[in-house]
This record gives structure tokens, sequence and C-alpha cells, in this order.
């Protein structure tokens, strides 16, 4: 990308995001499980989730923690733009569908909510259906999209300057 504001850079998401980490945790600790319906399709949706132990959905999903943001791959909830930041889990982590892609971000770096207003821009959404693979009904979002997509990344302090604004907007609509 070229033409970027003075300060502001970017870089694939590979370079921003650890994709899909394991929670390093066992027992009986009161986690979020996110089934696919749980995730919503709009900037201000608020992912919601069901407490089970952790023990019980350690295995078999996808592993997230707060603050990480999960993308549907999956069609046609990838299409609709389902997608969100995981907040307020308890003991801070959780467990999913396995149809998400969950992404960790440092913080300090890139801030969660610019990550999903980018999974949530139409271009991103069209990109991604356009190289889904799979049969129909059951086509993916690759892994190497997602990783290799080229994002804007203003200094953070830009960041919450722009999150706040958007929110302010949405929130208006």
């Amino acid at each position: 990308m070229t033409d970027l504001p003075a300060g502001w850079t970017s870089a694939p998401i590979y370079d921003l995001i650890d994709l899909n980490p394991k929670n390093g945790v066992s027992g009986e600790l009161p986690a979020a499980f996110m089934p696919m319906s749980n995730l919503g399709t709009t900037y201000l949706s608020t992912p919601t989730f069901e407490t089970r132990a952790w023990h019980q959905i350690s295995r078999g999903y996808v592993h997230f923690a707060e603050g990480d943001v999960l993308l549907a791959k999956i069609t046609p909830c990838f299409e609709n733009g389902k997608a969100g930041v995981a907040r307020g889990l308890p003991s801070g982590i959780g467990a999913g569908s396995s149809e998400f892609y969950a992404c960790r971000t440092d913080q300090r770096v890139l801030s969660p909510d610019l990550l999903l207003a980018h999974f949530k821009d139409a271009s991103f959404l069209r990109d991604g259906a356009l190289k889904m693979t799979g049969s129909v009904g059951h086509k993916r979002v690759p892994k190497d999209f997602l990783l290799e997509r080229e994002i804007r990344i203003p200094p953070r302090r830009e960041q919450d300057r722009i999150v706040a604004k958007l929110k302010s907007l949405l929130g208006r609509i």
C-alpha cells in the first residue's frame, strides 16, 4: 500500500496476530463457550457465550481469550460478516466453533477493534468470498487469505480515535 498518512504503516496480518493460539490452562475453571450462532454480524454486536467448565470445552474447539478477534471462516457466516471481539469472559478464556479463526493481537500495536473493523470491511468480505475453497455449502476462507491480507496500521493513539469515532457514528444509526 502506498500513500499512507505520516506515521502509518502497513503489514500482512500474519505479522500482527497469533492465529488460533491455545489457552495453556486445565481443569474446572469457568470459561466461555461460543457457538457460531452467538457471533454477531454488525460492528457493534457483542458476542455472547455460555459458561462451562474449561475441561468440557478445551478439546475439539478453537480456543480464544479476552480481547481476541473471532472471525467466521465458513459460508455463509463469513459473507454475513460474523465476527467480534471476545470480552467479559469468565477466567479470561473461552472456546468455540471450529469454524472460527481466533486472532490475538499485541494490543500495544494493533487494537482488536481496529482489526474487527478491517474484518467487517466490504472489500475484505468480498475478496475473502472469492477466495473460498471447498464444496458448495461447506466453503471456507483459506487461512492464507487471512494471514497474507495487508492492513493499514495507524499509530496506536490514532487507532483509538478511529475506533471511538466509528463506534459513535454506528451508534447513531
